[in-house]
């Protein structure tokens, strides 16, 4: 079966963005599935129907891609994937330890990407994930090394900047900040 990474990547999302009961289960997928879009350096690939078991017969239809060969994968849609896998492995460890709140917050950030990557509109791809870090701001003790380094390179910042910006007055998202204290 052909899986279209970046449609399954937002609706992956959309289930953190909603702390859905299956999302574990989605996001178990889309790592396998980005792994090997960015082994294959395609965004749709082949993948064993086992490996989409867990999801529903539903939701399939929202994420099969086409049996052609996608693009070629250029530079910056090779790093905006492995953004993607990054945060999904960040995202489902985040779900597993019951951080509700950084799992919908980063959610519904990091929903939007998809459709950037998959429209090829990455010029200010910096500023998104700038936008991504901010959201993450108010969880960035709860993320793990390689997520903030994910974060802070995205954005085109060095960790000690990405720091110093998470760590400013007023750069949290206020989205969720007050429910980010009560998080644990």
């Amino acid at each position: 079966m052909y899986i279209d990474s970046m449609k399954l990547a937002y609706f992956s999302f959309q289930r953190c963005r909603h702390y859905f009961t299956d999302t574990a289960s989605w996001l178990r997928v889309l790592e396998h599935v980005l792994r090997e879009s960015l082994s294959q350096g395609v965004r749709t690939v082949e993948v064993d129907d086992a490996v989409v078991a867990p999801l529903s017969p539903d939701a399939m239809a929202n994420i099969r891609g086409d049996a052609r060969p996608s693009p070629v994968m250029t530079p910056a849609v090779r790093r905006s994937l492995s953004f993607c896998l990054t945060s999904a492995r960040e995202l489902h460890r985040l779900y597993r330890l019951g951080c509700r709140t950084a799992v919908c917050a980063l959610g519904l950030e990091l929903h939007n990407l998809p459709s950037q990557i998959r429209e090829r509109e990455l010029g200010d791809w910096e500023g998104t994930v700038l936008s991504c870090l901010s959201m993450a701001a108010p969880f960035w003790d709860q993320l793990e090394t390689d997520m903030r380094e994910s974060l802070a390179a995205g954005a085109g910042l060095t960790m000690a900047e990405a720091e110093m910006r998470v760590n400013t007055e007023g750069f949290a998202s206020a989205l969720f900040r007050d429910e980010a204290r009560n998080d644990d």
